[in-house]
């Protein structure tokens, strides 16, 4: 069980980080070469993370957010889009 609440972890990390440098290169503020690059050197800080946060519990996990999530998943709603897509 362990070892799937660490992949489960790795891959939650690893999508954060993809999305952050997505959102750069859809605003033309990297490359999408350059945001490749970024995300291969992101791997060992990637992988740091999920070791940081092996001893974590529910407790201490929470949303810093919710308003800012509720208004992201909306998006597409949106009268004034960001991104066009």
């Amino acid at each position: 069980m362990e070892n799937v609440l660490a992949k489960s972890r790795h891959l939650y990390i690893f999508l954060y980080a993809r999305s952050l440098l997505s959102s750069a290169v859809r605003l033309n503020l990297i490359g999408p070469y350059a945001g490749h690059k970024l995300l291969f050197e992101l791997k060992e800080i990637v992988q740091n993370n999920v070791e940081s946060t092996q001893d974590l519990t529910i407790s201490e996990v929470c949303q810093t957010s919710p308003v800012l999530e509720i208004l992201q998943g909306m998006h597409d709603r949106l009268y004034s889009k960001l991104f066009n897509s």
